[in-house]
């Protein structure tokens, strides 16, 4: 068996997907400063090459160029995706996408939105 790694958007890896955790993974252990070094990674990477002139829409961030997240690995059993490895960046990419999310409705920004990756439970 070979491991054939392959780019992906945050869209492939969030879309339409549910991903489970086995009960030997560790917690969640990362602090603020690896969230912080993560993040000023890709603030890094997009600010080289943001132009304040573009309006900022699907097609042009489509244009913008990719950032390396590192590998995670992933196991499929009885239909189930459980993460076997990148446990930490899938968990602080989702809370990322959760501020991200409750930002966007604090500035009612959700009719801009084309695609939620974080959706919140309706009350019934």
């Amino acid at each position: 068996m070979s491991i054939n790694p392959k780019p992906q958007t945050v869209n492939s890896v969030f879309g339409d997907k549910k991903y489970y955790i086995d009960f030997y993974q560790r917690e969640y252990k990362w602090t603020k400063d690896h969230v912080e070094s993560l993040l000023d990674d890709i603030f890094y990477k997009f600010e080289n090459e943001y132009k304040p002139n573009i309006d900022i829409n699907t097609d042009t961030i489509n244009n913008f160029g990719w950032y390396y997240l590192n590998t995670y690995v992933t196991n499929e059993y009885h239909g189930k995706k459980f993460i076997v490895d990148g446990q930490q960046r899938f968990n602080t990419l989702t809370l990322i996408l959760i501020k991200l999310y409750h930002i966007s409705e604090h500035l009612r920004l959700e009719e801009r939105m084309e695609e939620r990756k974080i959706y919140k439970k309706i009350k019934s």
